[in-house]
């Protein structure tokens, strides 16, 4: 994979703004200043113009001339990124990254790095490498011999794992005669070891006025030669299954985000 543009937070949001993306530039920026204040806005849209004339990505001859001053081929990526339809989205809380991929046909994706909410890296890629570029973005680890262990939780009682004193309530509450309860307990082992937080893979779809639908959402738990797998099923009554899984089934997961993000995008189109 060949990098395409490497753009700090500040220097995407200027890029957006300026090829009249304003809602994505407003939404980035804020995200990161925290502020209303417009001469903070002024000042880090000004250093950030700065940076993009360094990089001659920024023309300020055009500028002057009231003309649009993005290289041609930045433009282009620009709207591609803005407009896109549809994207994967992959979170990994240990490293504070996120990765993205932005669809754009079939075969073709806008790949999006983002490190410690501040660096972003974008480049074109085919579909056949996304599979390796997710698994890359996590570098699992897994035990050998590792033993498969399952359990079911309610919605309810799975949103309330963000709160560690919640943890003995929800064991009261598991099936003594089962082995449900030792799994449990194996499974907040693993969430303190990560804060109590969890990553995910979530599917979008966008429409035209670039609300987003959530399509798809599993989230998991990665320790040191263990990952920990929850996914819905709203026909249960627990409708969230969290099991252990090995590396098999780990890339089954992967695979099952993908296809039904491609069943849609077919049907779509």
């Amino acid at each position: 994979m060949e990098s395409f543009i490497s753009l700090t937070v500040e220097e995407l949001t200027v890029l957006l703004s300026t090829a009249d993306f304003p809602e994505e530039a407003r939404t980035l920026i804020q995200e990161r200043l925290n502020t209303e204040d417009v001469r903070i806005f002024e000042a880090v849209f000004q250093a950030a113009v700065n940076q993009l004339r360094v990089k001659k990505i920024w023309n300020v001859e055009k500028e002057r001339q009231g003309v649009n001053p993005i290289d041609a081929k930045v433009m282009d990526f620009i709207t591609m990124l803005a407009t896109s339809e549809f994207m994967i989205r992959a979170t990994n809380q240990k490293k504070n990254n996120t990765l993205v991929l932005h669809y754009l046909s079939l075969e073709s994706w806008l790949y999006q790095h983002i490190e410690d909410g501040v660096i972003h890296e974008f480049a074109f890629v085919e579909k056949k490498e996304i599979p390796t570029l997710l698994n890359e973005f996590y570098s699992v680890d897994f035990a050998e011999n590792s033993e498969s262990e399952s359990f079911r939780l309610t919605d309810e009682q799975f949103d309330s794992l963000k709160n560690p004193e919640n943890e003995l309530t929800i064991r009261n509450q598991m099936p003594s005669s089962s082995g449900e309860t030792q799994a449990f307990t194996n499974f907040m082992k693993a969430l303190s070891q990560n804060d109590y937080k969890l990553d995910n893979i979530s599917v979008f779809s966008i429409d035209k006025e670039r609300q987003l639908y959530l399509e798809n959402l599993v989230f998991f738990c990665h320790t040191d030669g263990e990952t920990w797998l929850a996914s819905y099923d709203n026909s249960h009554e627990k409708s969230v299954s969290i099991k252990k899984v090995r590396s098999e089934a780990w890339k089954d997961n992967i695979e099952g985000i993908l296809d039904f993000s491609y069943d849609l995008l077919y049907n779509r189109n």
